[in-house]
């Protein structure tokens, strides 16, 4: 698989050190992501009345909008981590003007588009992932939601709420 990566990065990167970067930025987005359950249980646990070895529902309550609970910064890691991954484009574009100047060896190659597959291919690639991977988690997250949350519970429109939330940034 190294020898994969090692035709989309700078030549002189090392592909293990390349693939642990961008593999730790993923898993912490992913971990961040996680904390959504915390989030849920903590506005679940808020709509009862806890008397010793009893909970009680309190009357007239309502679970809290799904989009309220992942607003609390659930995927703020994955836009962090795509940033991260735009910035990377820029250092490999800069990594080829450094000290031996192999730019102008990727310059001579036949291929006139190698300089800018090994610049943009791994973190394009990271970003995809990412995109993939936080839509992906959410749709696992909304499904948790929507079943763990009993229906009496649930305020009505929750995918729109949802979709509300993802295009306008609950500023509509």
């Amino acid at each position: 698989m190294t020898d994969k990566i090692k035709k989309i990065i700078p030549v002189g990167y090392k592909p293990e050190k390349e693939l642990w970067i961008y593999c730790s930025v993923i898993l912490m987005a992913i971990l961040r992501s996680l904390f959504y359950f915390i989030s849920y249980y903590s506005a679940y646990n808020n709509m009862f009345h806890d008397y010793g070895d009893k909970m009680v529902l309190i009357e007239n309550i309502t679970m809290v909008d799904f989009c309220n609970i992942i607003a609390d910064g659930t995927f703020d890691v994955f836009k962090v981590a795509i940033f991260i991954f735009l910035a990377m484009i820029g250092v490999n574009y800069g990594y080829h003007y450094r000290d031996s100047k192999s730019i102008y060896t990727m310059r001579r190659l036949p291929n006139k588009y190698e300089l800018h597959i090994r610049c943009i291919a791994l973190p394009l690639t990271a970003i995809i992932i990412s995109i993939i991977l936080s839509f992906a988690l959410l749709m696992v997250f909304y499904c948790h939601y929507m079943t763990v949350t009993p229906d009496e519970l649930l305020l009505p429109a929750q995918w729109e709420k949802l979709w509300d939330y993802i295009i306008y940034g609950g500023n509509r």
